[in-house]
């Protein structure tokens, strides 16, 4: 059961998820799919959404086209209602043939995409009925002419009796516009006969039959007796075809209900395929990912971002109730983030139950509820004559009468609308109470009275929205294991109220209650720049690692160079690593300094990476001297390895005047300089040869396979230069394009390798492989 959900926006994601399917159908299950409270099932939702995103995101061929709504058409079949628009039928066929196409591209899958490749048990094989409809319906959804040998024929007397026709009546249009009888030299059509334009005070002229007149009475439409006899001729063979056409249609329409269970299942099988790539989709845009799922109530989210806030302005948050806690109290300023912190656990919560990965980190957790209850914002009613006080009673009063041990309960402001001493009382009575009763239980509150209830009762878990005392804001982040000030005295003041009112409010407030904000405030204040430190820390080693990254991707490289004379710039690589540790060493020594001030932060375990990558540098300069000999005095028929090439092949031609080689390497000729034959004959015995590959080989292999890069979930650094080394190895091979799959995200990775593709001069042009924009095609 789930109580006042719209309060939630959850329908706001539906709106979103039918903005993305192809028919009427998915927008259906959508509306009508259920949330689900059993592990399992919810579990098997998220891996299928998780599936199909990432088949989505790396299978280009994964996509649904031609697939419409048949529900009435379908219905009347099994009517026996066979007269139907050739279209209906055609548009059946091309069904049945994507249906055909999904399925054989759902058998190559492999067994990690089991739960997807289940759904190829649904989608049936119609060859015999689509071979059928493409015989009688051409693609412009019209019944072929050649449908069956008697249409065929009926239209080729067709044709032939409008020549006559034709040639008759323009016969007649000369004779009688000589004599200046018509009103036009176009003949028309009434009544399905072909007709001349006759002058009305000329009409007794002609012998024919009138089929009609103009507006105004001036033109009389007659069918001269000449051509009495061929349109005769030609409305009864028009007639006949008509007939024989729903012969045909009733035909293709026997055929269809013969086969209509086995095409039902196949058709809902598509439509719940359009959903499930709308889920796809949709949580790809949002950039979310899978959480662990439980049921005991606990969750823990960290970075989570409400998927209804635009990405720019969105601050992820972490958030936690476990250790066997049964409830959370949110406090902090006004318009500081405790309501969109609320409705972003429910929304994570519906959305798990749902069947869709949620916006945060993927080791977030969630639990799901037999039962939601949210009461947020105001409830007042004039129709009902509801205060908004009575308005919320309403509501605990249903919470009350249903609440057991597998619900979530979700309060903001609990207690508002009253006497504020006899609303803290109350919400800290009904929060007992669902507590006691097993329930989950977050709310927002101002009250000091229940930040002091949830710092004694174990059961609870305190957390605050931070807030900024310099600039005098909120920072809209959440703090689990602190309660928060609600600084309305500081707003009011940084918003222009006079301070001799401020200094007045400040003495009505009572002593106990003003040493407990001003405690709080204090708190928070340390909390605040012990965040900003955190952060400049975070941010800081972020950057290093980045550095040390790169560098080591470097190293990678620099081990694959063609010749020795590369092996120099090691010793600059050891020089920025040294650098890299000097400047690591100052950021310990600051925090050191301020360790007061900050979480504990293990020294020795960062050094130690350091260290290790330094090291590491040293050990592969040492493997590239001992490995990296020039091959001395080849001969013809030789195999040899080249490190620098990372080829293998046989010696055939040596040409002494350009002192160069000529390797066969399967086939493919490459001309190699003496000076650049570093590697080792292959005829050494083939164990030690292993063995020195082993010890010197960074990656001996090439990195990268056919055309193709998928660089989805990397960072943009990373991403680029994965992507420059592709490029590279694609020239090399002779490849004229090359694919990108980046997917679709929030657009930052995508724009980023559009950037460099811009201005990289290798690439001649770039595009979307298709209308989804989950591929770009570089052109070399």
């Amino acid at each position: 059961m789930i109580l006042n959900k719209s309060k939630l926006e959850f329908d706001a994601i539906k709106s979103r998820l039918k903005s993305m399917v192809l028919t009427d159908q998915a927008k259906e299950i959508i509306e009508n799919q259920k949330f689900s409270s059993d592990v399992e099932t919810a579990k098997k939702r998220l891996d299928k959404n998780y599936l199909f995103r990432k088949l989505f995101l790396t299978n280009h061929e994964f996509y649904l086209k031609d697939i419409f709504d048949m529900e009435d058409f379908i219905s009347d079949i099994e009517k026996d209602i066979y007269y139907q628009l050739p279209g209906n039928y055609k548009k059946l066929e091309r069904m049945l043939t994507e249906a055909i196409r999904v399925k054989k591209l759902f058998s190559k899958l492999d067994e990690e995409f089991k739960l997807i490749k289940n759904y190829s048990n649904e989608l049936s094989k119609h060859s015999k009925l689509i071979d059928f409809i493409c015989s009688k319906i051409n693609d412009e959804e019209e019944i072929r002419e050649d449908a069956s040998e008697l249409l065929k024929g009926l239209i080729n007397e067709e044709k032939s009796l409008r020549k006559k026709l034709q040639s008759s009546i323009n016969k007649l249009m000369k004779k009688y516009n000589k004599k200046g009888y018509l009103q036009d030299k176009l003949y028309t059509s009434r009544n399905d006969r072909f007709v001349l334009p006759v002058k009305a005070r000329h009409s007794g002229k002609i012998k024919g039959i009138v089929q009609g007149t103009s507006a105004s009475g001036n033109t009389m439409y007659m069918e001269p007796m000449e051509i009495v006899e061929l349109n005769n001729n030609i409305s009864s063979i028009y007639h006949r075809i008509e007939e024989e056409k729903k012969k045909i249609l009733y035909e293709i329409g026997e055929k269809v209900n013969n086969k209509i269970y086995e095409i039902k299942k196949t058709l809902k099988c598509l439509y719940k395929l359009d959903f499930e790539i709308a889920k796809a989709k949709y949580v790809d845009s949002i950039d979310a990912e899978k959480p662990e799922i439980n049921k005991n109530g606990n969750f823990e989210i960290y970075k989570g971002r409400h998927p209804l806030i635009d990405e720019e302005e969105v601050v992820p948050i972490d958030i936690w109730l476990k250790n066997d806690k049964k409830g959370i109290v949110i406090t902090g300023p006004n318009a500081g983030g405790k309501t969109v912190t609320l409705k972003t656990i429910g929304l994570f919560t519906l959305m798990t139950m749902f069947g869709l990965m949620i916006p945060a980190k993927e080791w977030s957790k969630i639990s799901i509820f037999d039962n939601i209850f949210v009461d947020i914002g105001d409830y007042q009613s004039i129709e009902q004559n509801l205060s908004t006080f009575s308005g919320h009673i309403n509501n605990f009063t249903k919470f009350v009468n249903t609440v057991d041990k597998n619900t979530l309960i979700l309060l903001d402001e609990i207690g508002v609308g009253t006497d504020p001493e006899e609303g803290a009382s109350l919400a800290m009575a009904l929060i007992d109470y669902f507590i006691d009763e097993g329930a989950t239980v977050i709310v927002t509150t101002h009250y000091n009275a229940l930040k002091r209830h949830s710092m004694e009762d174990d059961r609870l878990e305190n957390a605050s929205c931070l807030f900024d005392y310099e600039n005098i804001e909120p920072l809209y982040k959440i703090k689990v294991g602190t309660p928060g000030s609600s600084s309305g005295l500081l707003v009011a003041k940084k918003l222009g109220l006079p301070e001799i009112i401020i200094n007045k409010a400040e003495s009505y407030i009572d002593k106990e209650h003003l040493k407990l904000e001003e405690m709080i405030t204090e708190l928070e204040h340390k909390l605040s720049k012990t965040e900003d430190l955190k952060e400049n820390l975070e941010k800081e080693n972020e950057k290093l690692q980045e550095k040390m990254e790169y560098y080591e991707n470097e190293l990678e490289k620099i081990t694959n160079k063609k010749t020795r004379k590369k092996m120099e710039s090691l010793q600059d690589f050891e020089r920025e690593f040294f650098n890299i540790k000097d400047q690591l060493n100052d950021v310990l020594n600051k925090m050191q300094q301020k360790e007061n001030e900050k979480e504990e932060v293990d020294e020795r375990e960062v050094k130690k990476k350091v260290d290790e990558a330094i090291k590491k540098v040293k050990n592969e300069k040492e493997k590239i001297k001992q490995k990296m000999k020039k091959i001395e005095k080849p001969e013809v028929g030789d195999k040899i390895y080249l490190e620098g090439y990372k080829i293998k092949g046989t010696v055939e031609e040596i040409d002494k005047r350009k002192d160069n080689v000529k390797l066969n390497c399967n086939g493919m000729i490459v001309n190699v300089s003496m000076d650049d034959l570093i590697g080792y004959k292959v005829e050494e015995d083939e164990k030690s040869m292993k063995e020195r590959k082993t010890n010197y080989s960074v990656d001996k292999t090439s990195k990268f396979v056919g055309t193709e890069i998928v660089l989805v979930g990397m960072r943009r650094l990373d991403a680029i230069e994965k992507l420059g080394d592709f490029i590279s190895h694609a020239i090399l091979e002779g490849h004229e394009n090359i694919k990108i799959v980046h997917g679709i995200g929030t657009g930052v990775l995508r724009e980023a390798i559009h950037d460099y593709l811009e201005e990289n001069p290798n690439i001649k042009d770039y595009y979307y492989e298709d209308r989804r924009g989950v591929v770009t095609i570089g052109e070399l």
